[in-house]
């Protein structure tokens, strides 16, 4: 038997059959069987009420996390560092207070989770997950991560203001004159220093009368 002549007598025999549907046949849902209500079961214990949790309530603090940095090999510079930190956080928020504690730039701080870097913009929760509080996180220091130290500036001496037309004293002490007589008589010679000597003292008593 051919398939045309198998197909034909199938079509025919479908013809012969009373009931025929439409392509395009909906059912009747007025003929549906008419079907029954089912009810639930009553609670033997009421419902809890949900209660408003305030802000004052401390089972409402905000989480943090215990981010132990240690860095990848041993450096001074870079001691091991423990933070509490809010899920919120970015990485690259992490990586600024990691560089202003330890004096480095925080871009050449990389952050290694499981041998596996961090990206700035990733948060805290995204990298620990929700249910952790507590994590060990690896430092690589890149090359020129350190500071270069700052020079101090040279302190300038401050000068005494001096007041025009104010009049200095001359010194009262005899100790002074002493001193300034053997200074001149060592440069000048004995009769010489003493000569300058008096005409330095009568100029500061002219001065100061």
């Amino acid at each position: 038997m051919s398939e045309v002549q198998f197909a034909s007598q199938f079509l025919a025999q479908l013809s012969t059959k009373p009931v025929r549907f439409t392509s395009n046949h909906v059912e009747d849902a007025r003929r549906y069987p008419a079907g029954f209500l089912y009810t639930l079961p009553k609670s033997q214990k009421p419902l809890a009420k949900r209660q408003k949790v305030t802000s004052d309530d401390p089972t409402k603090a905000a989480r943090t996390v215990k981010v132990t940095f240690k860095p990848l090999r041993a450096n001074a510079a870079f001691p091991p560092t423990t933070l509490e930190l809010e899920p919120s956080t970015p990485i690259s928020s992490v990586k600024s207070e990691l560089g202003n504690k330890s004096n480095m730039f925080p871009d050449k701080l990389r952050l290694m989770l499981k041998h596996k870097v961090l990206g700035d913009a990733v948060t805290v929760a995204e990298t620990v997950g929700e249910a952790e509080n507590e994590v060990t996180i690896t430092v690589m220091i890149m090359p020129g991560a350190q500071k270069p130290a700052e020079e101090e500036t040279p302190k300038v001496e401050e000068k005494p203001e001096v007041v025009v037309g104010e009049k200095r004293k001359a010194p009262e002490s005899e100790e002074f004159w002493g001193e300034l007589s053997e200074w001149l008589k060592g440069k000048v010679g004995e009769d010489e220093g003493g000569k300058r000597l008096a005409v330095f003292k009568n100029a500061w008593e002219q001065q100061n009368s």
